[in-house]
């Protein structure tokens, strides 16, 4: 897998998504920067969409740390199905999120 090298992070003051030696990788843009959204006066529609626009940058920042966690914690154990089956289906979820964040 080729990627900018991480751990990545948001930066609230300009909205961009920073890898390791100050490589932007992406801006996340805000409501206000696209005319078609039309918020009225007094509508908090706005400020809604910016802080979920705002908690998407964080969670895009910190994607770099989630996958190398999903990897640590698929590397340390591999449960048996029929004795944690719960355990087994979230190991799966983590074999297909690996997979799907490299491109597999």
């Amino acid at each position: 897998m080729n990627m900018i090298p991480g751990p990545y992070e948001f930066n609230e003051d300009d909205d961009t998504i920073m890898g390791e030696g100050g490589i932007c990788i992406a801006t996340v843009y805000m409501p206000e920067d696209f005319p078609c959204f039309d918020a009225e006066d007094g509508d908090d529609s706005l400020e809604k969409a910016t802080s979920q626009c705002k908690a998407t940058g964080r969670v895009l920042g910190a994607s770099f740390d989630l996958l190398e966690a999903c990897k640590a914690a698929l590397a340390s154990a591999h449960p048996n199905p029929k004795e944690h089956p719960t355990m087994y289906a979230a190991w799966k979820q983590l074999e297909a999120a690996i997979a799907k964040a490299q491109g597999e």
